[in-house]
């Protein structure tokens, strides 16, 4: 990860992927559970969760398709198909794929998500 300031208050530019194969495959899973989560109505309802769960099947996808994720470039691919970025949205998306990747999700809060279940 390097550690620059992107203007979107990430202090990051780039997250690099994963090297434990663990994380690769739960991450593989979490990109499905994301996925799903888009077939929820009920889910679908709330603007926030709808956002946050658009950007991180965006970076995840990034993820698997290149190796990494540069976030200006997801944060441009947003733009162009979802209009506006929310950029306190997008550091919360970003902060949570980061943690994954780097500390096994133990960062994120239990309460505020379903975590990372490496098995």
């Amino acid at each position: 990860m390097e550690n620059l300031n992107n203007g979107m208050n990430s202090g990051i530019s780039r997250i690099e992927g994963p090297t434990d194969q663990r994380i690769v495959e739960a991450l593989e899973v979490k990109l499905q559970e994301y996925k799903k989560r888009l077939d929820n109505t009920e889910f679908t309802k709330d603007p926030f969760s709808l956002t946050v769960t658009n950007y991180k099947i965006a970076l995840l996808e990034e993820l698997f398709k290149s190796g990494s994720i540069d976030l200006k470039q997801v944060a441009i691919g947003l733009v162009e198909k979802y209009g506006p970025l929310d950029k306190d949205v997008f550091v919360n998306a970003v902060s949570v794929i980061n943690d994954y990747i780097v500390n096994e999700g133990k960062g994120i809060i239990p309460e505020t998500g379903t975590g990372l279940n490496l098995g």
